[in-house]
C-alpha cells in the first residue's frame, strides 16, 4: 500500500508536468519499494499544490535565504515562457531506471491540452472553456476537473525563489549549455535541480532532479525539452538579452495556479525508442508550422471513456475487475497492494490508474 501511495504521489506530478507530465514505474523488491515511496515527497514537490505545506515551512525556517536566492536569467526566460499565455512543447521524460515517458503540452488562453505517453498507452488532461477532464485510455476511464491551468517546476523554483546551489553540475553540460542548479531542502530530503539552457538563445534544454534521502541511493530524473513554441530568439546581444530578461523579473509576484510539471504511472515507462515514433506526426506538425495545434482543443477525446467518478460500487468493482483481467493483474498483486472487494468499491481514480499500472502488462 506504502507503494501506491508513493505511485499516486508521482502520478499527480507528472499528469500537473513537466513536465512535470507524474510523471504516471516500479520494481517488486521491498527496498525499492521502500526507497521510492520515502523520496515519493520530494517528487510530489514539482507540483505546487502538493508542496504547499513544505514550502511554507521551508519558508519559515529560512526567510532570508529565500529572499536573496539568485534567480539566473535562464530560470527566468524559462518562467517567462510557462507564464504566458499560448505556448506548446514536448518533453522527453526519464527516470531513474531509464523508462521513458513521452509528453506533449499545448496552452492557449485558458484552455489546454496535455498527453503522456509511455510503453503501456495513453493519459492526460484537456480543458476547452468551462470543460475539463482527466482521462486514461489505458483504463478506459476519465473524470472531471477543477484544474484550471498547467505549471511546472520552473514556476515552482522561481515563486519559491529556491536558492541557487552548485553541488550536483556535470562539467560535461557546462560545455554545451549555461547551466544553473537550484536545491530544495525538506526535513528529510534535499532535491537538486541542474537547469540546461541553449548558450544562444537561452531556451531550455534539459534539467535533472536528482533526490537524496539519507541513508539511501540519490534518484535521479531527466526531462528533455525540444518544439518549444514559440521558440526564444536567437540573441543578437548576449549582455543586453541577459539584462532584458532581468528587467522583468518585477513579474515574479504573479500567482501561478496550482496543476504541474508531467504522466501516468511510475512502473511502466518504455526505452525512448519504442515511445518516440508515435510522436513522430505530433512534432512534425509543431516544428513546421509557426505557431501552437489548436486542433487539440476538443473534449472529443472523452467520448468513448467511462466516466469513473460517477459509477456505483458495484458498477466500480465489476469494471476494476474486468480491466484487471486484460491488464493481467492477478489475485496475489492485488494482495500485495492490500486491496480487497469491498475497497475496489470505494477506490479513487488515482489509485485505480496507479493500481493498474504498477502491476499490470507486464512483459
Amino acid at each position: 500500500m506504502k507503494h501506491l501511495k508513493f505511485s499516486a504521489a508521482l502520478c499527480a506530478a507528472l499528469m500537473i508536468l513537466c513536465t512535470g507530465c507524474s510523471d504516471k514505474n516500479s520494481s517488486d523488491s521491498s527496498v525499492s519499494d521502500n526507497k521510492k515511496n520515502t523520496v515519493s515527497s520530494s517528487i510530489s514537490s514539482e507540483s505546487k499544490a502538493d508542496t504547499e505545506t513544505d514550502s511554507k515551512d521551508s519558508e519559515d525556517k529560512d526567510d532570508d535565504a529565500q529572499d536573496s536566492s539568485d534567480l539566473g536569467a535562464g530560470i527566468l526566460q524559462a518562467y517567462d515562457f510557462f507564464q504566458s499565455s499560448r505556448y506548446s512543447m514536448n518533453v522527453r521524460y526519464t527516470d531513474s531506471e531509464g523508462n521513458v515517458t513521452e509528453i506533449y503540452r499545448v496552452v492557449n488562453d485558458g484552455d489546454f491540452y496535455q498527453l503522456q505517453k509511455n510503453k503501456i498507452g495513453e493519459s492526460g488532461s484537456v480543458k476547452v472553456g468551462d470543460e475539463c477532464y482527466d482521462f486514461d485510455k489505458v483504463c478506459g476511464i476519465y473524470r472531471k476537473s477543477s484544474t484550471e491551468s498547467l505549471d511546472s517546476v520552473i514556476e515552482t523554483v522561481v515563486d519559491q525563489k529556491l536558492p541557487r546551489t552548485n553541488t550536483h553540475i556535470d562539467p560535461a553540460d557546462t560545455v554545451n549549455y549555461d547551466v544553473e542548479e537550484y536545491t530544495y531542502t525538506g526535513d528529510t530530503y534535499i532535491t537538486v535541480m541542474d537547469f540546461c539552457f541553449d548558450k544562444d538563445n537561452g531556451e531550455l534544454v534539459k534539467y535533472t532532479t536528482t533526490y537524496s534521502v539519507e541513508g539511501m541511493d540519490d534518484v535521479t530524473e531527466t526531462r528533455e525539452f525540444y518544439n518549444l513554441i514559440p521558440s526564444a530568439p536567437e540573441k543578437a546581444d548576449s549582455s543586453a538579452a541577459d539584462s532584458s530578461v532581468l528587467d522583468e523579473s518585477s513579474q515574479l509576484d504573479t500567482d501561478s495556479s496550482s496543476y504541474a510539471d508531467t504522466d501516468s504511472s511510475s512502473e511502466a515507462y518504455s526505452d525512448s525508442s519504442s515511445v518516440a515514433e508515435p510522436y513522430t506526426a505530433i512534432k512534425d506538425t509543431v516544428s513546421e508550422g509557426s505557431d501552437i495545434d489548436e486542433s487539440v482543443f476538443s473534449t472529443a477525446v472523452i467520448d468513448n471513456l467511462a466516466d469513473f467518478d460517477n459509477m456505483t460500487e458495484e458498477r466500480r468493482l465489476g469494471y476494476c475487475q474486468a480491466i484487471f483481467v486484460t491488464a493481467g493483474i492477478s489475485a496475489d498483486d492485488l494482495a500485495k497492494a492490500e486491496y480487497t472487494d469491498d475497497k475496489l468499491k470505494a477506490i479513487s481514480y488515482d489509485d485505480f490508474v496507479t493500481l493498474v499500472y504498477t502491476y499490470g502488462y507486464k512483459s
